[in-house]
């Protein structure tokens, strides 16, 4: 309520202290204000207990855009300008725009989920959301937001951002979507002294949630990686012989990006590697 309260002050002061610009606000469109506010992104299912019918809450949500309360990411979806910032410029967080852009299963992932557990090696103005449904890509405030079909989304933790839960792979579901799909995960190089940075990893969940794959190319390219990084994922031997277990015959690339005849054949794993992989882990 205190909070409720000073916001109000302070927004007063914006609207009326301001010899160039006046505006006024009404009682409706601060009840939907405040409570988007509270949300800081909404989608308008998530506001339409604020007011009385749909019509009049659009007509509201135009009227407070326009204002410069809120911003419009696309139909339906508004984030919220906190007064201080109203007329000086703001950037959405990325990641609470991420949570609310789909509406179905979701989680923040690959190299994004890499950055949330604070192990990436670099920042990219792009993130990964992995949906439970196609969906065409979006882009917002210079920030482009991929998604990644999967039929099933499991691995999923929930972290607070700025007060707000957000869905994010666990490490050891961020580990193998990096394995799985090192182009959304910055390439090699970046996916490895990333993922070298994770203080620890459950084993016994890597080998669930390998087992919910169930792809041999995984098991094998997974066990390729946790052999090269043992000493700093601290990984069993116990959990490398599993999975020199479910290596076949067929051979994988180890990167789907790389060509036909490019790299080296790891017998052990089956994959075929690039030549600088040696080269790759003195930089870890």
């Amino acid at each position: 309520m205190l909070l409720y309260t000073s916001y109000i002050i302070y927004i007063v002061t914006i609207i009326y202290d301001d010899n160039k610009k006046i505006r006024s606000i009404t009682p409706t469109e601060q009840k939907v204000y405040f409570n988007l506010l509270k949300f800081k992104v909404a989608r308008t299912s998530d506001l339409l207990p604020f007011v009385s019918d749909n019509t009049m809450l659009i007509k509201v949500l135009s009227s407070l855009v326009k204002k410069g309360f809120l911003l419009r990411v696309f139909k339906g979806l508004y984030a919220a300008v906190p007064p201080e910032f109203i007329e000086e410029g703001f950037e959405v967080d990325r990641y609470l725009l991420a949570s609310k852009v789909h509406t179905g299963e979701y989680s923040i992932s690959h190299h994004s989920a890499l950055e949330l557990h604070g192990v990436s090696q670099s920042h990219f103005s792009k993130v990964f959301i992995s949906i439970d449904r196609s969906k065409t890509k979006l882009e917002f405030q210079d920030v482009r937001y991929q998604f990644i079909y999967h039929s099933r989304i499991f691995g999923v933790k929930k972290i607070l951002r700025e007060g707000m839960p957000i869905n994010v792979t666990d490490r050891e579901k961020t580990l193998l979507d990096c394995i799985r799909r090192p182009k959304y995960s910055g390439g090699l190089e970046e996916m490895l002294k990333s993922i070298s940075n994770f203080t620890t990893v459950d084993h016994s969940t890597i080998s669930d949630h390998l087992a919910r794959f169930n792809e041999r190319s995984l098991y094998q390219r997974t066990g390729f990686i946790l052999h090269l990084l043992q000493d700093e994922l601290d990984i069993p031997i116990d959990l490398l012989l599993e999975l020199k277990g479910y290596v076949g015959k067929r051979c994988y690339y180890l990167d789907e990006s790389m060509k036909k005849g490019q790299g080296r054949l790891d017998a052990r794993w089956n994959v075929i590697v690039p030549h600088n992989t040696g080269e790759l882990l003195k930089v870890v």
